[in-house]
């Protein structure tokens, strides 16, 4: 029986999470969670609440708890938008910036070197991922919001 891609990438990610969580958290204490949180809001730049949650794919609720985790670590600001009083702006601290920085470069390191360890070529697998991930946005596969606790 020939095995399902499906299911492959979903075992796949989850190691890659499980992976990613344990270095994060020996290194420098964060979950992934938060991690994931950080460099979407750097890639966002300065966002508002629901903007985040859209872009991850999670509840609004989810994300707020995240946000509140994340600026009692001095990592992120939030603060009321002066155009719109019932949203709230997220920004990332010059601490938030250094931790999200110095977090991605110890995940793109551990994966690079696991990759040419094995003799995987980074460049071709990056290449097919973005290729999958445009035909899955451009199909509408759009995913549901999830929970995210902190």
């Amino acid at each position: 029986m020939q095995e399902s891609l499906p299911g492959l990438l979903h075992e796949i990610v989850g190691l890659l999470d499980r992976s990613a969580a344990a270095i994060l958290k020996r290194e420098n204490g964060l979950s992934y969670r938060q991690y994931y949180v950080l460099s979407a809001i750097a890639t966002l730049t300065q966002t508002t609440q629901r903007e985040l949650a859209e872009h991850i794919g999670h509840s609004d609720a989810a994300v707020s708890r995240m946000i509140a985790t994340l600026a009692n670590a001095g990592l992120v600001t939030v603060a009321v938008d002066p155009d719109h009083r019932r949203r709230n702006l997220v920004e990332l601290t010059p601490e938030g910036v250094v931790t999200e920085q110095q977090a991605g470069r110890l995940l793109n390191t551990a994966l690079a070197d696991l990759l040419t360890q094995h003799g995987i070529d980074e460049s071709s697998l990056l290449h097919s991922a973005h290729q999958l991930r445009a035909a899955l946005r451009g199909a509408g596969w759009a995913p549901r919001p999830l929970s995210l606790e902190p």
